[in-house]
């Protein structure tokens, strides 16, 4: 009778390869990264001067803040405290004479103007529309200009021409023939028909009444809502503080307060 084997087969054991744990600088840089990806904004020690007729003239002496995306922002303050040379220089209209300006994390000065377009859409005061075109014409024109499919442009146009309140004919109307409203609304549906990531409003209600006031606020609130950060610069500090937004206040070239309104 043979004897029985009571030795064990040996089994192969792979060993687990060891990870290093990242490093200080690795998570630094992560943390970094996701903050810039929620700000679209970030203003840091930006000044600015200008040439006058007694000298320079310093409009910004040193201002930081920053934006989160999606975010609703107004920037206030007295006439002459900075805040039309702030908006300049976000258009990338001017350049600081020191600090930065990051836009979604990139350095202002570094987008060419067509990547700077792709991103940012303007509102003025004074109805920035073409008055020979039609309402539709004027929607569609910032689309051809970025080379959109027609297909595409069409269905922006009429998808805008709802939200806007723009339809019952109004796309085939000359915008000349709109009223001072109407021609606001064309004016912020035409900023954000490419899907800007940030939308840029000087005064833009400064020529309304009240009523159309508050009706061209609720249309950049619901903008904001869908994901736009919405910076809007005015003179009329009871307006800023009777949205609920954040307001910043420019006074003497800095940044005054930054708080939240009365709503």
């Amino acid at each position: 009778m043979s004897a029985v084997s009571t030795k064990r087969p040996t089994v192969a054991v792979r060993r687990k390869r060891r990870v290093a744990p990242p490093s200080v600088r690795a998570l630094l840089a992560s943390t970094v990264q996701r903050a810039a990806a929620e700000q679209m904004i970030l203003v840091q020690h930006v000044a600015k001067s200008f040439e006058a007729g007694s000298g320079p003239r310093r409009a910004l002496r040193d201002v930081s803040f920053s934006v989160t995306a999606g975010e609703f922002v107004f920037i206030t303050g007295k006439t002459g405290a900075g805040k039309t040379t702030m908006l300049r220089l976000l258009r990338s209209d001017a350049r600081p004479d020191s600090g930065r300006i990051l836009l979604g994390g990139q350095d202002i000065s570094d987008l060419d103007q067509k990547q700077f377009r792709r991103k940012v859409g303007f509102v003025a005061q004074d109805f920035d529309v073409l008055d020979r075109l039609t309402v539709a014409e004027n929607i569609a024109y910032p689309l051809e200009t970025l080379r959109e499919h027609p297909r595409r442009i069409q269905a922006r146009v009429r998808e805008l021409l709802e939200i806007f309140d723009l339809t019952h004919s109004k796309d085939r109307l000359a915008a000349a023939n709109l009223s001072g409203g109407e021609r606001q609304r064309l004016a912020i549906a035409r900023a954000i028909a490419h899907r800007p990531d940030l939308l840029l409003c000087d005064e833009p209600t400064g020529n309304l009444d009240a009523r159309t006031t508050f009706s061209v606020m609720r249309m950049l609130n619901r903008v904001s809502m869908q994901g736009t950060t919405v910076l809007c610069v005015t003179h009329d500090e009871h307006l800023a503080a009777m949205m609920g937004k954040r307001v910043l206040v420019i006074g003497d070239g800095v940044i005054a307060s930054d708080t939240i309104g009365l709503a």
